[in-house]
């Protein structure tokens, strides 16, 4: 598949008079920065090749100055983030409708790695690590939702921090991919890609660790959406890639996990399974699963309580009804 070009008004924060984000093999975006409207205009320099894609019709939205600024001059900066994964899965529903499903999964062996890592929602998914900026994540996803390619977003924020060279950024949208690991992420690091997946880890006891998960998701995707759960097929991608060694500091036992599920499918209320967190533990891959099937089975008990309830709108009803 060929990559878009970009032609339309963007909304990416860079401050200076012109930059030059290489977006792929066949496009540049020269970046500008008006003061203080903030809105970029990325084009393409080869508009004989690749195709301007839908998703690049984008709304110019006011960024402050102060705010642009504060993104490059004081990033959030957090420790290392070892190794995720992001998945793209399009399916259809039982009116024939096409839907779409994004998830990430990630673990290291330090706490909290679900407050910085994980970034989706029906548009995309992107993974944020090794010497973690969280706005990377935080823009990226929300140029995506603007309908930015995942790849050019991405790139074009790695192009304005200077921090580049110590992050690993990865992530897909409904078509495209994107992976990028920094010349100084501490070793084992890598990653790679597949069929709307994308799979990265830094600090890791060996390739073999990336491999694993991306093997154990891809014999696990179903060819329609008669297969296992997404969140749970997330959790086995994680659980091949901790057996085969994961993070290799051993001398942190406190760990974390965490997974975030989002989809285009409608639902009266949100299951509880999409978007879950151990937060410190030294059992993460086997404490997000069981966190996994508590969270399936409150979901399943809250319907049967208050189904009828949440489709009348009226949640009260059903607690006046029980009682006695």
């Amino acid at each position: 598949m060929g990559h878009y070009t970009t032609r339309a008004p963007c909304t990416l924060p860079y401050p200076g008079d012109v930059q030059k984000a290489s977006l792929s093999t066949w496009t540049w975006a020269a970046v500008t920065w008006s003061g203080d409207s903030s809105v970029v205009d990325a084009r393409s320099n080869v508009p004989d090749r690749g195709q301007v894609s839908p998703r690049s019709r984008l709304r110019g939205r006011p960024v402050s100055s102060a705010g642009t600024r504060a993104f490059f001059d004081r990033p959030a900066l957090h420790r290392s983030v070892t190794f995720s994964i992001c998945v793209h899965e399009s399916f259809l529903d039982e009116a024939g409708d096409e839907q779409h499903r994004f998830g990430v999964a990630v673990t290291t062996r330090l706490p909290g790695v679900g407050t910085l890592c994980p970034f989706a929602s029906e548009h995309g998914a992107i993974a944020t690590q090794s010497l973690v900026n969280v706005e990377l994540g935080r823009k990226g996803i929300e140029y995506v939702d603007d309908g930015l390619a995942v790849d050019d977003a991405l790139e074009a924020l790695l192009n304005a921090d200077e921090g580049r060279t110590q992050r690993q950024l990865h992530g897909v949208d409904r078509e495209e991919r994107f992976t990028f690991s920094g010349e100084d992420c501490q070793g084992w690091y890598g990653h790679r890609s597949g069929d709307q997946y994308t799979v990265a880890g830094n600090l890791l006891t060996g390739e073999a660790v990336i491999d694993a998960t991306a093997a154990t998701y891809e014999a696990a995707r179903p060819p329609d959406d008669d297969g296992q759960p997404l969140p749970e097929r997330l959790i086995d991608a994680l659980a091949a890639g901790h057996e085969e060694g994961g993070d290799k500091r051993e001398d942190l036992p406190v760990q974390s996990a965490a997974l975030l599920v989002r989809t285009t499918v409608e639902h009266d209320v949100d299951p509880y399974s999409h978007d879950l967190r151990v937060d410190a533990t030294e059992t993460p891959i086997a404490d997000l699963r069981e966190t996994y099937e508590q969270a399936v089975r409150g979901y399943e008990l809250t319907l049967e309580k208050y189904g009828d309830a949440y489709d009348e709108d009226d949640v009260d009803a059903a607690e006046q009804h029980d009682e006695p």
